[in-house]
């Protein structure tokens, strides 16, 4: 039988100490990956909207302080669906922050589910503008890339 060895939780590994990082390592097992439905490129840092749109989901940057969604041609991001007003909502950058405010909007916003007027969103929020479903994304600066 091999001798066993045990270290002090608060010890730090001899790699770490030499300065040597070991590669990045997946965050999926061999069996998680087999069930993927495909491998997909890392969006780029920023702000985002991944909006439903048929059997697809659409990566909209949010490049401006301000964005107005609605069914107007002249909408920022233009969502063409009977249930979207023409003008319905405005996103706009607040101190750091994202805002979704109900631009009067005739059904309304909702954001996890709760109508509002106003919203700070945080990354994965769903957002229902009348029955267009999207979901606030966030990909931080500091991210690894994708391989």
């Amino acid at each position: 039988m091999a001798p066993v060895t045990t270290a002090s939780p608060h010890e730090t590994s001899p790699a770490v100490v030499a300065g040597e990082r070991t590669g990045v390592l997946p965050r999926l097992g061999v069996r998680e990956r087999a069930r993927a439905i495909g491998r997909f490129p890392k969006p780029t840092p920023g702000r985002h909207l991944a909006v439903e749109d048929g059997d697809d989901v659409v990566l909209v940057a949010l490049d401006r302080a301000v964005l107005h969604l609605g069914r107007s041609p002249s909408a920022d991001i233009v969502l063409d669906h009977v249930t979207v007003s023409r003008r319905h909502a405005v996103l706009s950058e607040e101190n750091g922050h994202t805002v979704l405010l109900d631009d009067r909007s005739r059904n309304g916003v909702l954001v996890n589910g709760e109508r509002v007027g106003r919203a700070v969103l945080r990354n994965g929020d769903v957002i229902h503008l009348g029955e267009v479903i999207m979901r606030y994304v966030e990909v931080p600066e500091d991210a690894p890339p994708a391989t």
